[in-house]
């Protein structure tokens, strides 16, 4: 701030005199600065639009069509069944049904695992979210997988009110790849 204004100007101004109000002045200074600059001068601006618009209502079908295709989809389309997809993403397979447990998909149809990091701590969390039925079932069988898979005990917690099961560290992959062999 002291940068800005030389020291003449500083004196002329009467900044010197009292610096809390030598702080006041220098900051209105810097704001009728900024409304005088090229970059900020459309901050306070207003502009008044014509709504006396001309336009024409169509109703030909040819003519829709091609506004059809211009909006948003509202709701995700089913995905076709196919044997293969290139992005690598499967069906839910009609074994899962016969489980006494069952994760649902999202809307998008993806599995419902997600990793979340802390801001502060950095710490990572593994969540599934969307589990219905035998909640403690399947918070064991995956438990178990998970211990063989890693050689080791991860900690871990459930919210059966919500449906959510959380393991510390970044267990993605491996939790995804359980629920893919298990037709989720």
């Amino acid at each position: 701030m002291a940068a800005f204004t030389s020291g003449v100007s500083r004196v002329l101004l009467g900044l010197e005199a009292n610096p809390v109000k030598g702080f006041l002045q220098q900051q209105r200074i810097l704001i009728n600065s900024r409304r005088s600059n090229f970059f900020f001068r459309h901050l306070g601006e207003t502009t008044q639009h014509n709504e006396n618009y001309e336009y024409e209502v169509s109703k030909d079908p040819k003519e829709w069509a091609i506004v059809e295709k211009l909006l948003p989809l509202t709701t995700v389309p089913v995905p076709e069944i196919k044997s293969h997809y290139p992005s690598g993403w499967r069906p839910m397979k009609e074994e899962a049904l016969k489980l006494p447990y069952f994760v649902e998909r999202t809307r998008n149809y993806m599995l419902p695992v997600f990793l979340h990091t802390s801001r502060k701590t950095f710490e990572t969390k593994t969540s599934i979210s969307k589990i219905h039925g035998d909640f403690w079932g399947l918070f064991e069988d995956l438990e178990k997988h998970l211990e063989e898979q890693l050689g080791e005990k991860i900690l871990s917690y459930a919210q059966e009110g919500n449906g959510k099961i959380f393991f510390k560290g970044d267990v993605v992959y491996h939790v995804e790849q359980w629920l893919l062999k298990k037709g989720f």
